[in-house]
């Protein structure tokens, strides 16, 4: 590609005289008229399309993005014949786009869209302009074969919508009927001629549960293994002599320090020490160097950028660095030297910060603690067996606990959602809720301490730097949020510049009610995605002036990318961390989508297994909780965190109206709304669709009980549930109600 022709039109498309014209004008106008310059152009302007900078009209005419009130983001939705464009920029309301507006593009691709110029259209309608980039590469289904199995068709698992899909002669793989198979495809569906791809690989495990798994990671395209120079350079890394590193860096090994995780992380990149200076405390935050292994440009540095993050199944860890690294050299495992990048903080009595500073160090942990081992001394009072560590870990406490109050008053946002522990151990599903104790909390604090000082000293450093910002709510949601809580009874009147605090104050005043735990979930949704970007705009759920990701450096890249930028000050001072500018940009870019990626993947396998886990309870009944009203059915989730639609033939008779804005479904003699205590029936486990169907148990069919306990039963005498082999059933559906906003609907339930 001709680099000075694409940065010639870049500068020739800011120009008013460059808009709304085709091929054959900007010839004229750049001054090609030979064939080969004519090519080159058509060329330059197909790449800047392709990248978003300028757009192709339904007139042949070229424009720039900026002038054709072009956005970026992507397509969520799609199987109704219609779906929403959501904004990169997620101050930007998202935009209802219908099929024929939709031109090709499909659930989760990546576009470039405008608000609709149609006189006719609302004023929260859009249309595709660009496709940019496609999500669904790759897509797993059952293979028919015809033709003698010369050739066939797959169908799709997940994406119904997308329709078969045809395998030319030469491209089954030998695939039989009835092989799950992995399609990469070749050609996209379009006017109405189906898709068309190659069968890549046949799914083959020990059951159904792990296939329908395989899927779903083939789906995604997550890398499943690494290269093979990959794996020799961290083998070659990871034996490295760090011995010498003890008279050129800080020497911690003296200082008592341990780690604290879950029983089964291998992955151990932060470890912690405390200190009496005084009348003050010096907490230390060791982080492992990964950047000491993993240098700037080389094949691991090329994959960790690629992968972005590890990804974490119940059954399995897709991790960003090579076992020889993340569970190896980079792991800070008890009684062994380690390379670490540490922080440390003092702080007076009360938690209030008084200076910081980063070392590059050695360190060696004294004790592998888990959070079950530290939750039983903090909070039943059983010792972890070694007195010294019980006094650290009482004055970490004191002091965790104090910096969780200072936050608070500074009005961080402390919300309460509820996440579930999946576990997956000889075939065996178990599903409980995660409950978090004052060993994850002391974490928890002493990690945002540690980002905040560090982000802090980016900031005043003016160093180039990948910052964790996140945004106030847009004001659609916050519309919305706020006629929700409204509707409870709160008081809930923000601005359009709601502060952090106001949310604290609202969650403050609700606590104790019913309805707390999903104010708490709605307000989730109310809010922005965090993410990373290379300029610092604030933290609002922390209530920060300045964040990042420090702490993590293992399992997301841009962790390792903040180390980097520090070693390089601490080092050669600020002047020789400016080349790492561009670094960081694209970093923070790349990690989002990463990020967003993984989130997605993780969240599909956990609702498979959540599905395989309550096929095991068909026809029973148990107490839930109202976590989700649309205008096709309620959604409830149970003590274990597991969630199913009641659809309307489930619910009483009656004559319902969805209320889009109360998240209420009103009838003329029920009503359901977020937060109701209800008992359900288990009906259906799909675990292709990877969802589940409830029926109401009404209080007729319970003798007049109901449910008022929410709450499991205590530990001792609750009964593990578990799950040998899933059960068929049949239906589909979707947790989203995709109305256009603002709208109410009305059916009627039949007798």
């Amino acid at each position: 590609m001709n680099e000075r022709l694409l940065k010639k039109l870049r500068a020739c498309f800011r120009e008013k005289e460059y808009q709304f014209r085709s091929e054959k004008e900007l010839c004229r106008l750049t001054g090609m008229y030979k064939e080969y310059e004519k090519e080159e152009l058509h060329l330059a302007l197909r790449e800047l399309v392709k990248q978003g900078e300028i757009v192709l009209d339904a007139n042949k005419k070229y424009l720039s993005s900026e002038r054709a009130g072009a956005m970026r983001g992507r397509i969520q939705g799609g199987d109704k014949g219609f779906a929403f464009f959501i904004p990169e920029n997620g101050t930007l309301p998202d935009l209802f786009i219908p099929g024929k507006a939709l031109h090709g593009a499909m659930d989760g691709d990546i576009v470039l869209a405008r608000k609709s110029v149609k006189s006719s259209a609302s004023a929260d309608e859009g249309e595709v302009l660009t496709l940019l980039d496609r999500k669904l590469k790759t897509l797993t289904g059952v293979f028919e074969g015809v033709n003698a199995g010369k050739t066939g068709f797959v169908t799709p698992k997940s994406h119904p919508f997308f329709g078969d899909v045809y395998i030319p002669f030469g491209k089954t793989a030998g695939a039989k009927t009835g092989d799950t198979v992995v399609v990469h495809i070749t050609e996209y569906p379009v006017r109405g001629q189906g898709a068309e791809g190659d069968v890549t690989e046949i799914l083959t495990a020990e059951n159904a549960l792990l296939i329908e798994e395989e899927s779903i990671l083939r789906e995604a395209d997550l890398p499943l293994s690494f290269p093979e120079t990959v794996l020799k350079e961290a083998d070659k890394n990871a034996k490295e002599d760090i011995t010498p590193y003890l008279q050129t860096r800080a020497d911690f090994t003296n200082l008592y320090t341990f780690t604290i995780d879950g029983a089964d992380t291998r992955d151990i990149d932060d470890a912690i020490s405390l200190e009496t200076e005084g009348q003050n405390l010096a907490l230390y935050v060791h982080i492992a160097d990964v950047t000491h292994y993993v240098k700037q440009g080389s094949a691991l540095d090329r994959e960790a950028f690629t992968r972005g993050t590890s990804v974490y199944f119940p059954d399995r860890v897709l991790p960003m660095l090579p076992p020889a690294l993340s569970n190896g050299a980079c792991s800070l495992n008890e009684g062994e030297n380690r390379l670490a990048l540490s922080c440390k903080i003092l702080f007076t009595a009360s938690g209030a910060p008084i200076k910081s500073e980063l070392t590059e160090s050695v360190i060696r942990s004294n004790r592998r603690l888990t959070y079950g081992q530290v939750n039983e001394w903090l909070m039943e009072g059983r010792s972890t067996g070694c007195q010294l560590t019980d006094e650290t870990l009482t004055k970490m406490n004191a002091l965790a606990k104090a910096l969780a109050k200072n936050r608070y008053e500074r009005g961080s946002i402390n919300l309460e959602v509820k996440e579930s522990g999946i576990y997956y151990n000889d075939g065996v599903v178990t599903v409980c809720e995660r409950k978090r104790g004052d060993g994850e909390k002391l974490i928890e604090e002493f990690m945002i301490a540690a980002n905040e000082a560090v982000a802090t000293f980016a900031e005043k450093s003016e160093i180039p730097f990948v910052y964790r910002v996140h945004e106030s709510p847009a004001p659609e949601k916050l519309f919305t949020f706020s006629s929700f809580a409204s509707a409870l009874g709160l008081r809930a009147s923000f601005g359009t510049d709601v502060s952090p605090a106001e949310f604290r104050d609202l969650l403050d005043s609700a606590e104790g009610q019913p309805y707390f735990r999903v104010l708490n979930s709605v307000m989730l949704r109310s809010m922005q995605k965090a993410r990373y970007q290379s300029e610092n705009v604030g933290h609002f759920g922390l209530a920060s002036e300045c964040y990042c990701h420090f702490t993590s450096p293992i399992r997301r890249y841009p962790d390792l990318m903040v180390h980097r930028v520090l070693k390089t000050v601490l080092r050669g001072g600020i002047a020789k961390a400016y080349h790492l500018k561009e670094a960081c940009i694209l970093a923070a870019a790349q990690s989002n989508v990463r990020e967003r990626l993984a989130d997605e993947t993780e969240r599909d396998v956990d609702d498979l297994y959540k599905t395989y886990y309550m096929s095991g309870f068909i026809g029973k009944e148990m107490p839930a909780i109202i976590s989700g009203v649309t205008s096709f059915g309620v959604f409830a989730e149970t003590a274990d965190s597991c969630e199913g639609l009641i659809r309307p033939e489930e619910l009483p008779k009656d004559i319902y109206e969805y209320q889009e804005n109360t998240f209420a479904l009103l009838g003329k003699k029920h009503e359901f709304r977020l937060g109701d205590e209800i008992t359900i029936r288990v009906l259906r486990a799909d675990l292709t669709a990877r969802k589940v169907d409830f029926a109401l148990v009404t209080q007729e069919e319970t003798g007049g009980k109901i449910h008022k306990e929410f709450a499991p039963a205590p530990k001792e005498k609750r009964e593990e549930k578990r799950v040998l082999a899933p059960k068929g059933a049949k239906g589909k559906h979707k947790k989203s109600s995709h109305a256009p906003k603002g709208k109410k609907r009305k059916y009627k339930r039949q007798g």
